[in-house]
């Protein structure tokens, strides 16, 4: 933290500017959606000319280099590194093993219509995404396996992958194991199962009414449904078996392991499996155009592009914002304007840092004071709905970035694509943004 802090006097514009790249990183993401130039590579250019300018706005460049070294010294940048890496070779051996061909056969003959299929994408991410309290790894299982057949049935790709970001979003938020819930609970002091019983009734709502806008969108935007469908329909059901993965999945997470060993694990299970069952040779899973090097090029550019992002990031100056927030609320005279900023205060800091764990973590020092008028269960639930909300609403989050790598991954998405095209299906994420936003500034005591 230290070394953060001396970093940012050394600016020739003040601590302040080190916010001027990161605003040119955002504006500039932004410009390339307008000019539909936006894609995980040309994110690789603008995160290179904003460390251009962070390098420019330094008085000692001498030791620039250093400090993006030290601040790529990151337990969330490896750890979030190595998940990217396992769950692109997860992905990768469940494309060429044909879960999702096989799925889509089964799908055919139930006679469930098309249009259903961002709901029922949406309602299966939520009870994942609960069970294993983790959106990353919820993303990890059913963008490789749902995304495709998606596709195949005519659905916008940003359709489908909205509904997947609304139901990891949903358990993130929701779940008593993750972490968010955690940090949101011990940060205010509160009971966890006291908490969840106020939050759930949001929750719930939130989810009941964008079950009904998918199902709306998916008979409004899904068209010519049956077209060549059966080209992609396995009469083979014998790739199910690598289902299994995800039970075992589900179960070591359900164990509290964590992530990177299950993927692990579950990455050698499939491997496994996928030689054993015949889906792929001996000789194809360790040639040059083994599923395992192809899950793992498929995520390079996500990472590439998170090592300019937390360069940037670590060079924020986190004690002159908790200076700033205590002078405000200190002279803040109205409840609700003091509610409204510590509200704006935790949506800016997950625009700016990318991933709510972090923010939270780095907000967990002061944000409880805060608020006012507020019980702690309140604020802690108003702390985590603001946190996942926010975080899957921007492109450039890390467990977004993961679902956009993998969705990549699929080869289905055309060149066309937009990942920020998502953000207008996040229906769930701008609920819940919507209503905890509300939350925050309504002061009963006015009425």
């Amino acid at each position: 933290m230290e070394i953060k802090n001396e970093t940012n006097n050394e600016f020739y514009l003040g601590r302040k500017s080190i916010f001027i790249p990161i605003v040119f990183l955002i504006i500039s993401i932004i410009v390339l959606v307008i000019l539909k130039r936006a894609s995980l590579k040309t994110f690789w250019i603008i995160g290179f000319f904003a460390i251009f300018l962070t390098y420019l706005l330094s008085k000692n460049k001498k030791e620039f280099g250093n400090k993006c070294v030290e601040n790529l010294k990151s337990n969330t940048l490896l750890t979030y590194v190595l998940i990217f890496i396992l769950a692109g070779i997860l992905s990768s051996i469940l494309k060429v093993t044909g879960v999702s061909n096989a799925l889509l056969t089964i799908f055919i003959n139930t006679g469930v219509g098309p249009e259903f299929i961002p709901a029922i994408m949406f309602i299966i991410c939520c009870l994942i995404s609960t069970f294993i309290g983790t959106n990353t790894g919820t993303y990890s299982i059913v963008v490789p396996i749902f995304l495709p057949i998606a596709v195949s049935l005519n659905c916008n790709p940003a359709l489908a992958l909205g509904a997947i970001m609304c139901g990891g979003g949903f358990g993130d938020n929701l779940s008593p194991i993750s972490d968010t819930t955690i940090i949101s609970v011990n940060t205010m002091k509160v009971n966890l199962l006291d908490t969840l019983k106020v939050r759930v009734k949001t929750s719930l709502g939130c989810a009941l009414l964008s079950t009904v806008i998918f199902i709306i969108l998916g008979h409004l935007l899904i068209t010519n449904p049956t077209n060549n469908i059966e080209t992609y329909a396995n009469d083979s059901l014998m790739p199910l078996l690598m289902l299994i993965v995800f039970v075992l999945m589900m179960f070591l997470l359900l164990k509290k392991n964590d992530l990177i060993s299950v993927l692990l694990i579950c990455d050698v299970f499939a491997i496994i499996l996928a030689m054993v069952f015949g889906f792929v040779s001996f000789g194809d899973m360790f040639s040059q155009n083994s599923p395992i090097i192809s899950g793992i090029e498929g995520v390079f550019g996500v990472i590439v592009f998170w090592i300019f992002l937390f360069i940037l990031t670590e060079f924020i100056p986190t004690d002159m914002l908790e200076e700033y927030i205590n002078k405000k609320v200190k002279n803040s005279k109205s409840p609700s304007r003091t509610n409204g900023l510590a509200a704006l205060t935790i949506i800016s800091s997950i625009l700016l840092i990318s991933n709510n764990t972090a923010a939270m973590s780095l907000l967990s020092k002061f944000i409880d004071k805060c608020f006012k008028n507020k019980t702690q269960i309140e604020k802690a639930n108003i702390f985590d709905g603001l946190s996942c909300a926010t975080s899957t609403l921007i492109p450039y989050n890390t467990a977004v970035m993961l679902m956009i790598s993998l969705a990549y991954g699929t080869g289905c998405l055309p060149e066309s694509f937009s990942p920020i095209s998502i953000v207008m299906f996040s229906i769930n994420s701008m609920l819940l943004l919507i209503t905890y936003t509300f939350k925050s500034i309504y002061d009963p005591k006015k009425d």
